[in-house]
């Protein structure tokens, strides 16, 4: 069954808007999951000219400009996030197609790897901004061709930063082990911090939906 985001209206109150500073799907259906009411307007900035050689800082400079940005001009709780991998100090973002997908899990094959997810919430009602990062630390498996060309053709992999994602269930074969936060990563947003920050303004979650997501990412 697809899962259709629940739209917010202009006779809403202001303090239970919510906005999701992505494009993402993923970062979309965490919210749908959720059953939560918002709206998608995408940010824009131009994350190559971050010059951040801390990767951990870096992922969060970008979720905070991308919050930043929405928030100029739009009132509510604006969500926004970033994620790549760090391997050797390289970064990976998503790769713009298939054939970059391929070069890039060659490179990750037998290596181990963060995955860093930055997350920043603004309430312009309630004046505050919360930047914050959760992290998973994955040992990769030897991939074969075929394992690689399989995992491209049959996954979304240019939507998922470095070709992958550590939470899939087909993934398990490439991965010995992954450790650290794991609820909500599959959907590219810590789910700790999003349900905290809408508790913080009263916005009423369901806790068997909570429960739900939490399941689907262990």
């Amino acid at each position: 069954m697809s899962l259709i985001r629940k739209p917010w209206t202009s006779s809403e109150n202001t303090k239970s808007r919510v906005i999701l500073a992505s494009g993402s799907k993923n970062r979309q259906l965490l919210l749908n999951l959720l059953g939560i009411s918002f709206e998608v307007i995408s940010s824009y900035i131009d994350e190559k000219s971050i010059q951040e050689e801390n990767p951990i800082q870096k992922v969060q400079k970008i979720a905070l400009l991308k919050a930043s940005q929405v928030a100029s001009q739009h009132e509510g709780i604006i969500i926004a996030a970033d994620t790549f991998a760090v391997i050797n100090n390289e970064h990976y973002e998503k790769p713009i197609d298939l054939d970059q997908a391929k070069r890039m899990l060659l490179k990750l094959s037998g290596q181990a790897l963060r995955s860093l997810t930055g997350i920043c919430v603004i309430n312009t009602v309630r004046h505050t901004t919360r930047v914050t990062y959760r992290a998973l630390d994955i040992q990769v498996a030897d991939l074969t061709d075929d394992i690689i060309e399989q995992y491209i053709t049959t996954k979304p992999v240019t939507e998922w930063a470095a070709a992958y994602n550590p939470l899939d269930e087909f993934s398990a074969q490439l991965f010995h082990s992954v450790n650290g936060y794991t609820n909500g990563l599959e959907y590219g947003l810590p789910l700790d911090i999003v349900v905290e920050e809408l508790r913080a303004t009263n916005i009423s979650l369901d806790p068997l939906l909570i429960e739900n997501v939490q399941r689907r990412s262990k």
